[in-house]
């Protein structure tokens, strides 16, 4: 005996689910609203991300080369470079290129290598700028570059600043200070009352570029 079976054509029908004109219109201003007042903060999370990226950079390679200043019993230097393998001390130099080496004479340039020399000069680390916008400049070092003695000192004592800036400003400025015995320290905002901007080795505001 065949089971009697229902005909597709028989089935009740399913309404398909829809939007309508009013709805997409209405889902795109909400869209615009929350875009237009989460987009400037966004905008500053990058900004500052790229601030602190180049930043901590910076800071790590400079403490990398004083250890090795340490460890290898030799001089070593750290500056700007437009190539990554020669210190400048032009302006643009350190927001291009970062550059630590061994310097064997301590004369704070990548001499060329000299065959059967007990020493070379021989580049340890050199990091490109990977934050754009973001320029580095720095403060309080002879010919811009500062070297570390065998005991991670400066060679040269003293204090200095390495800041970081951007298209905000001096308000929105990240610096590291410089002590004679080689450690980096962040700077802050000093004054009183603050004024939102931190100050340099010497108390004074950052300047930007």
């Amino acid at each position: 005996m065949n089971t009697p079976t229902a005909s597709l054509s028989h089935l009740p029908s399913r309404q398909q689910a829809g939007v309508t004109l009013i709805e997409v219109l209405a889902a795109i201003l909400i869209m615009g609203v929350i875009v237009g007042l989460g987009g400037p903060s966004f905008v500053q999370f990058v900004q500052n991300t790229r601030v602190e990226t180049r930043s901590n950079a910076v800071l790590q390679l400079v403490n990398q080369a004083r250890g090795e200043a340490a460890a290898q019993r030799r001089i070593v230097t750290v500056c700007g470079s437009l190539n990554g393998a020669a210190c400048n001390a032009t302006a643009p130099a350190w927001s291009t290129f970062v550059v630590s080496f061994l310097d064997c004479n301590g004369n704070g340039a990548v001499d060329a290598v000299v065959a059967g020399a007990a020493c070379n000069d021989r580049i340890l680390q050199s990091i490109e700028n990977g934050s754009p916008g973001v320029t580095t400049r720095v403060a309080g070092f002879n010919n811009d570059r500062f070297s570390f003695n065998t005991q991670g000192f400066l060679v040269v004592p003293g204090n200095g600043t390495i800041r970081f800036c951007d298209s905000r400003g001096a308000t929105s400025a990240r610096a590291w200070l410089m002590t004679p015995t080689g450690r980096l320290n962040t700077a802050a905002d000093t004054n009183n009352p603050v004024d939102g901007v931190v100050n340099d080795h010497t108390n004074a505001n950052v300047t930007c570029p």
